[in-house]
C-alpha cells in the first residue's frame, strides 16, 4: 500500500494509533466521522494516521500491513465486520490492539487485544423482536426484506431465532413485489436500504417498517423525511459516531499513560470499560422513530421516540 491510501497523517513519523476508516465503499456515509476522529487525536497530541479500508476485506488487510510497517500499535475502526474478521489474526500476530466501534458480527473472536464497543447482531435481533412483540406484531405477520449481503444474512438468522413462524415471508430488497404484511423489517446495508425505501415508499406507507442499524445515517433519515414516510431504525446507544470518539478517548488516555511502559491490552485490562470477553459493558440497541408518524403527516415533531 502506498502513501496515497493514507488520507491524512499526523506530523509524527511513527504513529502509535491507526484509524481504519470507511472512506470509500458501501459505508462511505461514515467518512466524516473518521476525519473528526483524527482531528480529536491530533488535538490530544496522539501520533496517528487515517487510512481507507474501503469496506473491503482485501483492502483492510493491505491497510493492516501498512499500519504495522509504520509502527502503529493500536488500530481503531474497521466498521465492516468482514474487514474486522480479515485483519484480526494479523493484528494479534503482531501485538497490535484493535478497537471496534461498529463491527457487530457476534462471531468475531474478541479478547486477546481486540475489543468491541458496540452491541452485536444477536442483541439487535432481540431488540427488534421485543419491539415487535410489544405491538403484538408477530401475531399479525412480519415480512423481512434482505439485500443478500453477509450482514443481512447474519441478522436474518438471528431474527429467525427470535420470531420463528412470526416471519411470514422473506424477499430480497430488489424484488419488485410490494410489501404485503402489516409489519416489515428491512435488513440491508445503507445504500440498499435507501434504494428499497425510495422504490417501495407507497407500500411502506401502509405498514409499519423497521430498518436495521445500517440505515442509522443522516442521508437515510433525510430521504425518509422528504418522502413523508414514517419508519423506524435500530440504532446503537450511543451512536456509532459517539462510539468512535469513545475509542479515541481511550487511545488518548493510553497515550497519556506512557504507552512505552505497557501495551494497550495491558493498560485497558486495568480499566472497567470492557468485560473479560472483550465486549463493552454498556452497549445497547434502541428502536428510534426515523420520521415519527405525526411528522410524516405534516404535524410538528415534538420528540424522538425511543423504544
Amino acid at each position: 500500500m502506498t502513501m496515497q491510501h493514507f488520507q491524512r497523517m499526523a506530523k509524527a513519523s511513527r504513529p502509535q494509533v491507526g484509524i481504519a476508516g470507511s472512506l470509500s465503499g458501501h459505508r462511505v456515509a461514515h467518512a466524516p466521522f473518521f476525519h473528526a476522529a483524527l482531528d480529536f487525536l491530533e488535538r490530544r497530541g496522539v501520533p496517528a494516521q487515517l487510512g481507507d479500508d474501503a469496506s473491503s476485506p482485501e483492502q483492510a488487510l493491505a491497510l493492516a500491513h501498512a499500519f504495522e510497517r509504520n509502527g502503529v500499535r493500536l488500530v481503531i475502526g474497521h466498521f465492516n465486520s468482514a474487514c474486522a474478521r480479515a485483519v484480526m489474526p494479523f493484528y494479534r500476530a503482531h501485538g497490535m490492539a484493535l478497537l471496534l466501534p461498529a463491527s457487530t458480527d457476534v462471531g468475531l473472536e474478541l479478547g486477546a487485544g481486540a475489543y468491541r464497543l458496540c452491541p452485536h447482531d444477536a442483541d439487535q435481533a432481540r431488540t427488534i423482536g421485543d419491539w415487535l412483540r410489544s405491538r403484538a406484531a408477530p401475531a399479525l405477520g412480519v415480512e423481512v426484506r434482505v439485500d443478500g449481503s453477509d450482514y443481512a444474512d447474519r441478522l436474518l438468522q438471528c431474527l429467525r431465532s427470535e420470531l420463528g413462524q412470526g416471519i411470514v415471508r422473506v424477499l430480497g430488497t430488489a424484488d419488485p413485489a410490494p410489501v404485503s404484511a402489516p409489519l416489515c423489517v428491512v435488513l440491508a446495508v445503507a445504500h440498499q436500504a435507501l434504494d428499497f425505501m425510495q422504490r417501495s415508499s407507497p407500500g411502506l406507507a401502509r405498514c409499519t417498517t423497521v430498518f436495521s442499524d445500517e440505515a442509522a445515517v443522516a442521508e437515510f433519515s433525510g430521504a425518509a423525511r422528504g418522502l413523508g414516510l414514517a419508519c423506524w431504525v435500530v440504532t446503537p446507544e450511543p451512536s456509532y459516531e459517539a462510539l468512535l470518539m469513545q475509542a479515541c478517548e481511550l487511545a488518548a488516555r493510553w497515550h497519556q499513560h506512557k504507552p512505552a511502559e505497557s501495551s494497550f491490552a495491558q493498560w485497558v485490562g486495568a480499566q472497567t470499560h470492557f468485560l473479560p470477553s472483550g465486549e463493552a459493558r454498556d452497549a445497547a440497541w434502541a428502536v428510534r422513530a426515523c420520521v415519527p408518524p405525526h411528522a410524516a403527516h405534516g404535524l410538528p415533531e415534538t420528540a424522538t421516540q425511543v423504544h
